[in-house]
Parts: structure tokens; sequence; C-alpha cells
């Protein structure tokens, strides 16, 4: 979600002869390391040299460590407000991309409206061969509460219908992958440009609220989310389908679950996403 706001800030830096450091987890060298103007490096790196520090994610421990900064601008959420020189208002109901967005502005940097997500790079897809117009699955997350328990039964309703279905493991994720997508094709994914090429080929993407979810959506693939206890306002991308709160009450007041979400509606989500337009 943030590459728009970062790929703007690169610009911005750029066109004054300067860079932009970004901290970020190891595949941010993939996401982040092609835009102009944009150094990345790891995420718990000392801001050393740096006079001017965005932070993008409402985190209190990175606004903690980078307190020594002589500019801190950020959103103001989670208790940090006082650890920042700028501290942004949070907006009840904003996406988190449009939060990005405001940061870097008040950087200086412009950001193009509607804030659109673009992952440009390509590479040869590395794995197995896969025909075109297939629906990809990503079933696995790392914490159960994200997992939709269904995924496989989707999957067999598709397979009964002609459809060509594909499951997506990331790295180190193709035994627990295996075990929920069944007889199923699994394809293991690692090179950030190279899946890119594979998910340019595909249908439909159908993802839990997920990095997966947004990196399909920054490459132009059609997907389809399905959230329990995320927020679709918040943190949503392509197509939704949503676990109702118990009680009719808001997502806030009443945690959803994915086995909320019944394997019905999102089978009929999926048909709905893959019939002809026009």
């Amino acid at each position: 979600m943030a590459l728009p706001a970062i790929a703007a800030l690169g610009r911005h830096a750029a066109s004054g002869g300067e860079r932009v450091r970004v901290h970020a987890p190891a595949w941010g060298h993939e996401l982040y390391g092609w835009l102009d103007g944009v150094e990345v490096v790891a995420r718990d790196q000392a801001p050393s040299g740096a006079v001017v520090g965005g932070l993008l994610k409402p985190s209190l421990g990175a606004a903690w460590r980078w307190r020594g900064l002589p500019k801190r601008v950020g959103m103001a959420g989670n208790a940090r407000g006082w650890l920042l020189t700028q501290a942004l208002k949070v907006v009840d109901g904003e996406h988190r991309r449009e939060g990005y967005a405001r940061v870097v502005e008040a950087l200086g940097a412009e950001v193009e409206r509607p804030v659109r997500p673009r992952f440009q790079p390509r590479a040869p897809w590395d794995g197995p061969v896969v025909a075109p117009g297939f629906v990809a699955l990503n079933a696995w997350g790392r914490t159960p509460s994200t997992r939709w328990p269904f995924m496989g039964a989707l999957a067999d309703a598709l397979v009964a219908e002609g459809q060509r279905v594909v499951v997506l493991a990331g790295p180190g994720e193709v035994a627990p992958v295996r075990a929920l997508a069944g007889a199923h094709t699994v394809v293991e994914h690692g090179v950030l440009a190279s899946l890119a090429s594979l998910l340019d080929t595909a249908a439909l993407v159908v993802s839990h609220d997920s990095g997966l979810a947004h990196f399909a959506d920054a490459c132009g693939a059609g997907v389809l989310v399905l959230h329990g206890p995320t927020d679709p306002r918040i943190t949503g991308v392509g197509r939704a389908v949503v676990a109702a709160s118990a009680g009719g009450g808001s997502h806030r007041a009443v945690p959803r679950q994915m086995s909320d979400l019944s394997l019905a509606r999102v089978h009929a989500a999926v048909q709905a996403a893959l019939a002809p337009t026009g």
C-alpha cells in the first residue's frame, strides 16, 4: 500500500539530486528498489545521517527509534503523536494509501490522485508452466485468524465448473499449503518480478487481506479479497467480500472471523468476478 507514496517521495528526492532511504523488510529491496530516487536499507538499521523522517506505518516503536531526528512526520495514531514533530490527524475510514500519501505530501512530495499502486518490474516466470486464464488462490496466512478455512472446497467447486485453479505458496509455505490444497496444483513463488509475470496471466486472484493481495492489485491483476477482521475501507483493494458482524455491529465493536464467510457466498462472488462484462 505504501508503493505510490514511496514512488512519489523518490521522485521528489531525485528532482533535487537526492535519494530517499526506505527502511523495509528483506522483500523491500524488490518492491521498492527499482523506484527512482529510492535506496532500500534494513528495517532496523539506524537512520544515521538523516534529518527528516517520514513514518508511514503507525508504529509506536518506529517513532521511538527515530525520536532523535530533527523532523519526524507521521500519523498521530497509536499514542505516538508526542514523538512526532508533525503529527497528522487520523481520519476515520480513510484508506491507508491516502494516509501514506498525506505523510509524503507533508514532506513536499506530490502524489497523483487517485492513489493507485503500480509495480512495473517483470522477469520471466521461473516456476512450472501454467496456462493463462487460471484462478489463483492464496490459501495461507501467517496467523490462523487470517486463513479462510474453505479455500480447498472453493478450489473443488471451481474445478467442477471447468475452471483451472492454482494455489499460491510463498517461500517455505509449500508443505502447509499442500495440506490445504489437496490434489490441486500448488506453485511456490519467490522473486516478485517473476511472480508479477505469473499474475499477469491470471483470470482472478482470490486471497485474504494480505501482502500478496495488495501486490497482485499493484500488478494490475483482478483481485477478490476476503475480509474477516480487517476493514475494506482501510485496507481494501479490488473486489471485497466482507464477513457480517454478529448482531449487526461494526467491525470494531464485534470482531469478525474469516469463518463467518460462507463457501456459498465467496463462490458466488468469484463467479460474478469471472463473468464476462459488456
